[in-house]
């Protein structure tokens, strides 16, 4: 009893600490609010102490208990990453409101659906060969040439080059970035081809830059690496392929925090684990390139430590 009786006064002071409690980014303006870490995370781990241990005394209910587990983590992503580096839902229309969005090549455009909701969409005819038995690094290798050749061209240091139906869309923003971050993205692939990638990027040329791939198909459905001027190391993948394809909207959760520890979630559930300090520098910009699929990205929410 006295257990139960804990927990339920570490939740309300919990939720009183952090009045924001938990906004849905699709409903609520951006949260701009800091977060003070250090009675934060000492009352984290108490609740977490006290969860565990009512889990083992079952002397509560266990979705309260799950309820408990849920909420806490949210708060230590709020602690972790408390500043609000950047969000965007696309429901004013356009690209170029706040954040102000550089389409590089293809087609970007932001789309309403039947529902009356606003995403950014992107269609590209299939890239050359690539297909869903090509390797992941190759992928990657592609959009590290993309990145090189899209600020080289914006630095005025190459002539630009012709751009085909066919030819890898990309899009970027320049933000001011922490090497440790949190991106979520809420996101939905309309045919099984192409791939589609997105990540963090610094230098004037894109020199370091972590990126995130989405294969429908692939054997391995989600991958992590790190592209340098030398080319891309793969860092981990997900286990198995993964189906965005089912005219649902699904939410992509990719971490960084300290030590250079990341984690990758699809729809609340772990699915990649990869350790890379590679870069301990902050980045300049966020970016995401379709290379021959169709893709429909409703929001990207981007948190860091402080500036």
């Amino acid at each position: 009893m006295k257990t139960a009786l804990a927990l339920t006064a570490a939740a309300g002071l919990l939720l009183f600490t952090v009045s924001t409690g938990f906004a849905d980014d699709s409903r609520y303006s951006p949260w701009q609010g800091q977060v003070q870490t250090g009675d934060m995370t000492e009352l984290l781990k108490n609740l977490r102490a006290l969860t565990d241990q009512a889990e083992q005394d079952k002397a509560a209910d266990p979705e309260f208990l799950a309820d408990l587990r849920s909420m806490a983590s949210e708060y230590e992503d709020r602690a972790r990453w408390p500043t609000r580096l950047l969000y965007d839902n696309f429901s004013d229309g356009n690209l170029t409101g706040k954040p102000t969005w550089t389409i590089v090549a293809g087609d970007w455009r932001v789309a309403t659906n039947s529902s009356g909701t606003n995403a950014l969409t992107s269609r590209v005819r299939k890239y050359g060969s690539y297909s869903s038995t090509s390797s992941t690094s190759n992928g990657t290798d592609i959009v590290a040439a993309v990145l090189a050749a899209v600020l080289a061209r914006q630095n005025g240091t190459t002539t630009s080059t012709q751009q085909t139906q066919d030819a890898p869309a990309s899009i970027l923003v320049p933000v001011a970035i922490s090497d440790q971050f949190s991106i979520r993205i809420e996101m939905a692939s309309r045919e099984s081809r192409g791939q589609f990638n997105y990540g963090v990027y610094a230098g004037q040329n894109g020199e370091r830059s972590y990126q995130l791939a989405y294969l429908p198909g692939g054997a391995n459905g989600l991958s992590l690496s790190r592209v340098t001027p030398q080319g891309s190391q793969l860092l981990a993948t997900s286990a198995g392929a993964i189906n965005l394809e089912d005219n649902q909207l699904h939410v992509i959760e990719w971490k960084r925090g300290l030590s250079g520890k990341m984690t990758v979630a699809l729809d609340g559930q772990t699915v990649i684990e990869a350790t890379d300090v590679g870069s301990r520098k902050p980045f300049t910009g966020f970016m995401m390139v379709n290379s021959g699929g169709n893709f429909a990205i409703q929001s990207v929410a981007i948190n860091g430590t402080a500036k």
